[in-house]
Parts: C-alpha cells; sequence; structure tokens
C-alpha cells in the first residue's frame, strides 16, 4: 500500500514548503510590479 505515503507527514511538509515558495515568490513579484509602478517611467 504505497499510495498511503501521499498522507505521511513529510508529504505534508513538502507541499506546505512549495506553497510557501509560491506565495513568496508571488509576493517578491507583486512588490517588484509596485516599486515599478512607482517609479517614475
Amino acid at each position: 500500500m504505497r499510495h498511503r505515503n501521499l498522507f505521511s507527514p513529510s508529504y505534508q511538509t513538502r507541499i506546505s514548503i512549495v506553497h510557501q515558495q509560491l506565495y513568496g515568490s508571488t509576493v517578491n513579484h507583486s512588490k517588484t510590479t509596485y516599486t515599478v509602478r512607482k517609479s517614475p517611467i
């Protein structure tokens, strides 16, 4: 029953880490966009 490994704590931690990385990259992108938008053209 290897499919039970999907619900192991390590798998959950891996998913949460990926979500944190995606969220962090999104925040960094929004900050960069805000900085570019804020600076004069």
